[in-house]
């Protein structure tokens, strides 16, 4: 098998983002030839619920990287990027020549645990709430922000969510509406609410976007308008874990691993406001065969807030780790 020299990095975007929008591949980009594509549900690719599972994901990005990209790579992923990326590496260790975990949700994107998680009682169960008003029969489509269903109702779950048209209404306008991440802003919660339903309302085509809000935000909702709430409802309901054991994943990879876990915290309610517990991480470092650690000081989003660091980061792992890499038949 001929080999040569790895500098190709594979990067797996989180949810509500985009290929088009990640800044991580431009922090890295002077160092490696950096391959992203949108995953299933988001930007431009494939928006089918059957194909929103951790495994089956993972074989699509595998199936990239053999027939694309050519040759092994160092394999990133970020948040739920991370989670596609490690069955990824642990399944199809033949094209991963190194692996990057950013702050990706172990453990605790699993139910029970995942109740109790920022993402379930946020991103989740409010595409949840939409699905279950645009299912068939639940009411008039091409409302730009049904008015109705607290996501604290999700309790009461659609006739079947899959079959929801994610295009009947406007998700960006009603997650804007819904969202109890907004409430964490205080008395400024119902302006910036306003102020997003009147953008929507004025032109779907551009991303919601708050002056002098943190970017990190912006960020977030500059992905949303290409970004399939069936994704969300895998998460929800946890069919995305379907045949995908995080211990099991964890413990089977044989790639080196870097493994970057972000800060996180716990509200008054118990919920955690992040990826990972510190436990969670604790538990993934062990479990990793050959894992390098790094506890660093950021949001969740480490190569957007400190890009320079992210590309030192993997700089350096990529130089202790990566010589020559497989050409892929």
């Amino acid at each position: 098998m001929e080999r040569r020299r790895g500098n190709v990095c594979s990067s797996i975007h989180p949810a509500c983002h985009r290929a088009a929008v990640l800044s991580a591949p431009r922090a890295i980009s002077r160092d490696f030839h950096v391959y992203v594509v949108d995953i299933p549900g988001h930007g431009g690719s494939e928006h089918d619920p059957e194909l929103y599972s951790g495994a089956v994901l993972g074989e699509l990005f595998a199936d990239f990287i053999a027939g694309v990209v050519g040759e092994q790579a160092i394999v990133s992923g970020h948040s739920s990027g991370g989670l596609i990326a490690a069955w990824l590496a642990a399944s199809r260790p033949e094209v991963v020549a190194a692996l990057v975990l950013e702050d990706p949700p172990f453990f605790s994107s699993v139910l029970p645990a995942a109740e109790k998680t920022t993402n379930h009682v946020d991103l989740a169960t409010t595409a949840h709430a939409y699905l279950a008003q645009h299912s068939p029969g639940s009411g008039p489509p091409g409302l730009p922000g049904p008015p109705a269903a607290d996501p604290s109702a999700a309790d009461q779950p659609a006739a079947d969510p899959s079959e929801a048209d994610p295009r009947a209404a406007d998700f960006v306008a009603y997650y804007a509406e819904h969202t109890p991440m907004l409430d964490m802003f205080g008395d400024l919660g119902p302006r910036m609410r306003a102020q997003a339903l009147a953008q929507r309302a004025a032109d779907t085509a551009q991303p919601v976007r708050w002056a002098l809000m943190p970017p990190v935000l912006n960020e977030y909702f500059r992905g949303m308008g290409d970004y399939d709430p069936r994704f969300g409802q895998a998460f929800f309901d946890g069919s995305f874990h379907d045949h995908f054991d995080h211990a099991l994943t964890l413990a089977a990879i044989s790639a080196p691993t870097l493994l970057i876990h972000c800060n996180w915290f716990r509200d008054e309610d118990g919920v955690l406001m992040a990826a990972m517990s510190g436990e969670d991480a604790e538990q993934a470092r062990d479990l990793i065969p050959d894992v390098r650690f790094e506890r660093v000081d950021s949001g969740h989003s480490f190569h957007f807030e400190h890009p320079r660091r992210y590309a030192r980061l993997l700089r350096g792992f990529a130089a202790d780790t990566v010589g020559e890499v497989d050409l892929l038949d």
